[in-house]
């Protein structure tokens, strides 16, 4: 094996581990959808390492391409299956969130909304730290989750605020959902490594050659053996 695919290799693997050590129960798929990367990088290595002694190199060579196109598809197969992990353990934390904040506004919101308005800027973040300190979900959501339009706060305002009740009621979950986007996020760097690995293995030139050579070669047989048919 190459140093460049060693590399790889060991690159998806420390990834796996990475991925193993974030604090997510969900994790754990995703490090399996890495390991098999991880293994299959590998075996294209020792393909690419020995030749079998019967063939010649631009067998061996095709060989290898074969191989590594079988990696690049795993490697595009495992995008997905990160995406659909990642998404299906999302709605389950967000799902946990909603439930110990209940960020849906209530028959109140007009009522709010227009008490919100009402007060200065300081008074407003004001309000908004005392209903994120006191789990007012409903309330809050008339705020936060209103068109900017019917409240005057900008987008960042919105967001930082929301970010705060979750932080302060749903805290463990909100770190088990930022690390599994960040385990999504090493995921994927994992399959480009795999995708680089089987194209660094192929010289796309060199096997051109190789398929004229072999088609010039089958039409020399099969131009032959209809001459000898008719002879």
């Amino acid at each position: 094996m190459n140093v460049f695919t060693r590399q790889k290799v060991e690159g998806i693997a420390h990834i796996g581990e990475r991925i193993t050590k974030m604090k997510s129960p969900h994790n754990a798929k995703l490090a399996t959808i890495v390991a098999s990367l991880s293994k299959s990088v590998e075996a294209l290595g020792n393909i690419h390492a020995n030749m079998n002694p019967l063939h010649t190199p631009a067998a061996h060579m095709q060989r290898v391409a074969k191989s590594g196109k079988t990696l690049a598809a795993q490697a595009e197969s495992a995008r997905e299956k990160l995406r659909a992990a990642v998404q299906e353990a999302a709605q389950d934390i967000s799902s946990r969130i909603e439930a110990k904040i209940n960020l849906k506004e209530n028959h109140h919101a007009v009522e709010v909304r227009s008490i919100f308005r009402s007060l200065s800027p300081t008074d407003q973040v004001k309000l908004l730290i005392k209903l994120g300190d006191q789990n007012q979900g409903p309330e809050m959501a008339a705020i936060v989750s209103a068109p900017s339009y019917l409240t005057g706060i900008s987008p960042e305002l919105r967001d930082r605020f929301i970010e705060y009740i979750e932080t302060k009621h749903a805290g463990a979950e909100v770190q088990e959902r930022n690390a599994l986007l960040n385990a999504y996020k090493e995921g994927l760097i994992a399959t480009d490594l795999a995708i680089s690995a089987a194209s660094e293995l192929s010289d796309p030139e060199k096997l051109a050659v190789i398929e004229k050579q072999e088609r010039a070669a089958l039409e020399a047989d099969a131009a032959f053996d209809a001459t000898a048919t008719n002879a």
